[in-house]
């Protein structure tokens, strides 16, 4: 029973990716939310895995042990950071407000949320500045309950939805009055070209392969983003173990996140075009099998306060990125791209960009989302850690 279970996880994911990839799904739909959702509708009508076995707990870790770091091999942190230097600024005050945010607002939140609030704090946190995986990275890193991921999930696909139809539709147009305009490349060169000590032209970031290509990927290209992919969570995985216990979770999910960002810095490991297709594929398969786990009744039990702690992070976390980029120099575009970057990931960004009517942000707004996937699961688990601190 629990192999054919996993066995459909396995399917039904592969079948989620491919309706998001044909564009067979609504925009606001998240796959990573549909994943979630099936799972939770599976697990409550008796079809979910036990996470108490160990297939069950083999599917979980390792769905998440490899899906982190082939999402990160296509990144080029250290380019984009020269070459894109306002859009790193702009990403960098983003995800210091989310961080502040969520710890101000769990001292109030965290206790009345329960004895997970501390780790909420973290979930909040992390899919703020660098979306859903982040989200189930340091949940499972820090021992969540199953019902706590999916409760937090469900309240970002609520309020992140609803901020998502903003950035979207016209009512983006009311964000724009504050700051500066956006300058395009030619006249920005010289100023970044100061920045960066380079020839930078404008924000265009390398940190994307920007080749669109449309070939089929190559065989050797499948197997060796697998194989890497594969290495980097034995590598992690087995190195935890030298841990204690009770921190040989979190060990493996930093581990791998560290191990993600170092294999990226190599050209050859960022050009593999399979990795981030692999990559959420395997987030995909996590939620399917986390979300069979939790239970409805009590998710909705729950909802009330870590639906309004959800609420108060977003808008704060986003009010204050805006009042501070003015006096930083940072224009609406960036400061826009930046916010999307770090809620949705990548996904959301050339829609973003469109409905802004510049696609010169696109490139270097996928790296910044890239760049809150390698960070997010560092600051989740320090906020949480801090809260639980300042709470205890």
């Amino acid at each position: 029973m629990s192999e054919g279970i996993a066995l459909s996880l396995l399917v039904v994911a592969g079948l989620v990716q491919v309706a998001a990839k044909k564009n067979w799904l609504p925009r606001w739909l998240d796959p990573v939310i549909l994943a979630y959702a099936i799972g939770l509708l599976a697990g409550n009508v008796g079809l979910g895995l036990d996470s108490k076995t160990p297939l069950g707990e083999g599917v979980l870790t390792a769905a998440v042990l490899l899906g982190i770091p082939l999402l990160l091999f296509p990144a080029d942190f250290l380019a984009w950071l020269r070459l894109a230097p306002r859009t790193a600024k702009a990403t960098g005050l983003a995800f210091g407000v989310v961080a502040l945010t969520s710890i101000a607002s769990g001292l109030f939140f965290a206790p009345r949320v329960g004895e997970e609030g501390w780790i909420v704090a973290g979930m909040l946190t992390g899919t703020f500045t660098g979306s859903a995986p982040n989200l189930l990275a340091v949940g499972q890193a820090l021992g969540a309950s199953p019902d706590t991921v999916a409760l937090v999930g469900t309240t970002d696909f609520v309020v992140a939805g609803a901020f998502c139809f903003v950035l979207l539709s016209p009512a983006v147009n009311v964000l724009l009055r504050w700051l500066p305009a956006f300058e395009p490349s030619g006249k920005q060169s010289t100023d970044d070209e100061s920045e960066s000590g380079g020839d930078a032209p404008g924000e265009a970031s390398p940190g994307v392969d920007t080749n669109a290509e449309r070939a089929p990927i190559r065989a050797l290209d499948w197997l060796a983003a697998a194989g890497l992919g594969l290495l980097v969570a034995g590598i992690a995985g087995g190195s935890a173990l030298l841990l204690p216990t009770r921190f040989q979770q979190l060990g493996a999910i930093l581990g791998v996140t560290t191990l993600g960002v170092l294999a990226s810095l190599s050209a050859p490991i960022r050009r593999l075009r399979a990795s981030p297709l692999l990559g959420e594929y395997w987030i995909l398969v996590f939620c399917l099998a986390f979300g069979s786990l939790a239970n409805l009744a009590r998710i909705w039990t729950g909802l009330t306060w870590v639906l309004a702690w959800t609420v108060c992070v977003l808008a704060l976390a986003v009010a204050i990125h805006w009042l501070l980029c003015r006096p930083l120099g940072i224009d609406r575009d960036t400061a826009i791209i930046t916010v999307a970057a770090a809620i949705f990931g990548p996904a959301l960004i050339p829609a973003v960009a469109a409905n802004l009517k510049n696609r010169e942000l696109v490139l270097s707004g996928v790296t910044a989302a890239l760049a809150g996937l390698a960070l997010g699961s560092y600051l989740g688990v320090f906020v949480s850690y801090a809260v639980r601190a300042l709470t205890s």
